[in-house]
């Protein structure tokens, strides 16, 4: 075998190998999944004294506060809406049962439908939970909600649940990285919400704050 023909058979079978691994490669890359809340807190309303950074929200349950946010719905073309934050609980209450101190004072979602009139047509409560691989944070907060044909604007709070004749006085849930996405089934919204509670969802940013 010649120099010449075993250099032009090295690099053929190079040229070869590089490109047959570009499908692959591109086959594990995910695509960006949007999310029509904004990366930062900087544009949330307040409502009381919460302690807000661009990263976090803390909610003091010693307070009667929340942060929320108006969005034009109009752009989210899909049926289903999924909302979820990380979110983390921090309670010294020593008073109550742990049952008592599991079931109150607790992160949850809280979200308006409005309409073109200013009328809510529908209430979205979110109060679920997922473990989260995410070091800061121990559980997702989040809801899966149809999507009103009506809506025009959706608004979204950040809150801490409460209970009649139990105190939050004591615990205060902090949030983090919150999103709300599309989907076209409840199902595809839950392997969403749990791709992003493992990390493992690519988010791009759209900007439809009202």
């Amino acid at each position: 075998m010649t120099n010449a023909f075993r250099l032009s058979l090295t690099g053929t079978l190079i040229f070869t190998l590089f490109f047959s691994l570009i499908p692959a490669v591109s086959a594990h890359q995910t695509s960006a999944t949007t999310t029509f809340l904004p990366s930062s807190f900087s544009s949330w309303s307040t409502f009381g004294s919460p302690s807000v950074s661009s990263e976090r929200v803390v909610i003091e349950g010693s307070q009667r506060e929340w942060v929320y946010i108006d969005l034009d719905a109009s752009l989210i073309d899909e049926s289903y809406l999924a909302i979820a934050a990380y979110v983390d609980k921090n309670d010294s209450r020593t008073s109550y049962t742990s049952s008592q101190r599991n079931s109150s004072g607790n992160p949850y979602i809280y979200a308006y439908e409005i309409d073109s009139n200013g009328k809510i047509v529908k209430y979205l409560s979110g109060t679920t939970l997922m473990s989260t691989t995410r070091s800061d944070s121990d559980h997702v907060a989040y809801g899966i909600f149809g999507r009103d044909a009506s809506m025009k604007t959706i608004r979204v709070f950040l809150k801490q649940t409460s209970v009649s004749g139990i105190s939050n006085s004591g615990v205060n849930v902090e949030f983090a990285r919150p999103i709300l996405i599309e989907a076209s089934s409840s199902t595809r919204a839950k392997d969403l919400v749990t791709a992003y509670a493992n990390q493992n969802v690519n988010l791009s940013y759209r900007n439809v704050v009202k």
